[in-house]
């Protein structure tokens, strides 16, 4: 992997893997809430590697949790800490690919994850720091340095042992290979337009009606042209949208909704908002398919409903979420 080592960097080691316990009383006023976060503190574990080179050569990343699970997080970091210290700064930013799987092959540590848990996002943040370390090496933010590695060098960091069956290696190089020549014609338009973004900033469970809709308006006015409503399909059953131009506008209340179980029910709402989209029969129409078909998804085991639009339509009419075989 190409750098622009100099030559006390090149010798350079990393000393420590600092890891600040970062929180916020986010659940004061419920910013940040939703359906399942009730009480979200918002906090980080923060990783850093800190080496022996001059000027302050360093790597940051974090994890993201909340509150008590920062404890956790924390702790599952550090304990990476011997797998990471006293690495030499130039083998790791050679090969961060070969950097990710050794702290994933800790034959102890590995029966907490290390694909799946806290340990997986400890080692995501370790991971991540190594590769902030690696970008600074190079004099170029991590998104250039990742942007500008050759498809030879992007194959080389990914492990393919859960791809393989849908991507090989060959196939992805074949892939970016054939991409390669439109690269620099790609980042001069992400350099000059920038990339779209939603705020999720005024859609949150604890807020008024009215904090959400002065928050909507700020959102729009500092120029943000999509938001991301937190919203909640409990056992009442509603969604809500919001825009400058409509105002509030509210799926139907179902109440009496035994619900059996959550998973898919975004996907559900989703699919039946997109029906009535296309359908053309209004947003408040869409609304109530999208409340409907989530609810349906609720009240049946598993994460697809199975119901038909009849029943859908009957549900919006008053009538019961029960699946009918």
């Amino acid at each position: 992997m190409p750098s622009a080592l100099s030559a006390s960097a090149a010798s350079a080691r990393i000393t420590v893997l600092d890891v600040l316990d970062v929180r916020f009383p986010t659940s004061e006023h419920l910013d940040g809430s939703d359906a399942m976060n009730l009480e979200p503190d918002y906090s980080a574990a923060y990783a850093v590697l800190r080496t022996d080179a001059g000027g302050g050569l360093e790597g940051h990343a974090l994890t993201f949790t909340t509150g008590r699970g920062n404890d956790v997080q924390a702790a599952a970091v550090a304990a990476l800490a011997p797998h990471v210290v006293g690495l030499s700064v130039d083998d790791v930013c050679a090969d961060l690919g070969a950097f990710s799987r050794s702290l994933v092959h800790d034959p102890q540590l590995r029966w907490l994850g290390p694909e799946k848990g806290a340990i997986h996002m400890a080692t995501g943040a370790v991971v991540n720091a190594a590769w902030h370390l690696a970008a600074k090496l190079a004099g170029k933010p991590v998104r250039r340095f990742l942007g500008e590695m050759s498809p030879e060098d992007l194959v080389a960091q990914v492990d393919f042992r859960w791809l393989s069956d849908a991507l090989t290696p060959e196939e992805a190089l074949e892939i970016l290979r054939r991409a390669e020549p439109g690269r620099e014609q790609r980042i001069g338009h992400l350099l000059d337009q920038g990339y779209p973004a939603y705020t999720t900033t005024p859609g949150r469970l604890g807020y008024s009606d009215e904090k959400l809709a002065r928050l909507a308006h700020e959102a729009v006015a500092e120029g943000f042209t999509q938001i991301k409503l937190k919203a909640y399909v409990g056992i009442c059953g509603t969604d809500l949208h919001w825009s400058a131009e409509t105002g509030f506008v509210s799926g139907p209340r179902m109440p009496g909704l035994r619900v059996l179980d959550r998973i898919g029910s975004g996907d559900a709402f989703a699919a039946g908002l997109i029906h009535g989209l296309l359908s053309d029969t209004g947003l408040e129409s869409a609304l109530a398919y999208g409340t409907a078909h989530g609810a349906f998804t609720m009240t049946t085991p598993g994460d697809v409903s199975m119901a038909s639009l009849a029943e859908v339509e009957a549900l919006i009419a008053g009538g019961s979420a029960h699946v009918r075989r």
